[in-house]
């Protein structure tokens, strides 16, 4: 169900969306866009985005906007995000950009989306979260501004173009794929894959448990049966529910019939031990969008 059918079955004129990767959220921003929304008669409202700003994630607009998108624009990407359509034909609606206030301006990247974001956020909750209480965003912002060490942790992590279709790669891996010094480097593919190329990540353990340090990371994980090497129906179903045109794999959990059945398919297959390089272009190769 769509935004637009949710507001009309509860009756609703006005829409906030935030997105679920942003756990830092001004909630009195918001209710200033809500307040100018309906006071100027807009269709939509922002966080200034002609600067650089730590107010991420979060919008206002009108059920009847949303619905004039609905009709307008058939284009995957402006359903998934919502209100890219609004932001990008502003001579079509009626739109407020929020001032940001000077304290929230700066470069900063709030959004959890790969294991380097979760290692960020964690420093700020682990500081300033009281149970109960709601961070604000401008007390993270000036312990930030005390602590640029954390600003560093996420600071090379590039967002993905909202253009852009979703990377799933597939891990196909052993219970040790990840110990030792190919574990490392396996890890350093995964979190390059992750942060520089926009890849959501899963990984298929025989055996079906997760690992517990990439659990922790934020990895997606597929369930595979507890035998060293899993059957090819049950490789294909995991394929399909990621799903992935991409697939790297240890070569020990593949059969040779489970080897010769994904090569049929359509997919890129490389083992862990291919070149780092092979592996980034097979993925921009793969999802040229």
């Amino acid at each position: 169900m769509c935004s637009s059918d949710l507001a009309a079955a509860f009756k609703l004129e006005l829409v906030v969306r935030i997105c679920s990767d942003s756990a830092l959220i001004d909630w009195e921003l918001i209710d200033k866009m809500i307040e100018a929304v309906i006071d100027q008669r807009a269709d939509y409202a922002i966080c200034d985005e002609r600067v650089h700003h730590a107010c991420e994630g979060y919008e206002v607009a009108t059920v009847a906007a949303l619905k004039k998108v609905a009709r307008i624009t058939r284009e995957k990407s402006d359903h998934e995000h919502v209100t890219i359509y609004i932001r990008r034909h502003t001579k079509q609606f009626a739109v407020l950009y929020q001032p940001v206030p000077t304290l929230l301006r700066g470069e900063y990247r709030l959004s959890v989306d790969v294991a380097a974001d979760l290692e960020f956020m964690e420093n700020i909750y682990d500081e300033l979260y009281k149970p109960g209480e709601p961070i604000d965003v401008r007390d993270a912002m000036r312990w930030l501004k005390r602590h640029p060490e954390v600003l560093a942790i996420n600071a090379h992590v590039k967002q993905k173009p909202t253009t852009a279709a979703t990377r799933h790669v597939l891990l196909l891996t052993a219970a040790d794929s990840f110990a030792g010094r190919a574990g490392e480097r396996l890890e350093e593919l995964a979190r390059n894959l992750a942060e520089h190329y926009h890849c959501v990540l899963t990984v298929a353990v025989p055996g079906g448990e997760p690992i517990a340090h990439l659990a922790e990371r934020g990895y997606r994980f597929v369930n595979l049966s507890k035998t060293a090497r899993p059957t090819k129906n049950e490789i294909l179903a995991a394929i399909e529910r990621v799903p992935a045109r991409v697939v790297l794999f240890d070569g020990r959990v593949l059969s040779p019939l489970a080897l010769r059945t994904l090569k049929a398919r359509d997919l890129s297959l490389l083992p862990f031990e291919a070149r780092p390089m092979m592996i980034y272009k097979e993925v921009l190769r793969r999802y040229k969008n």
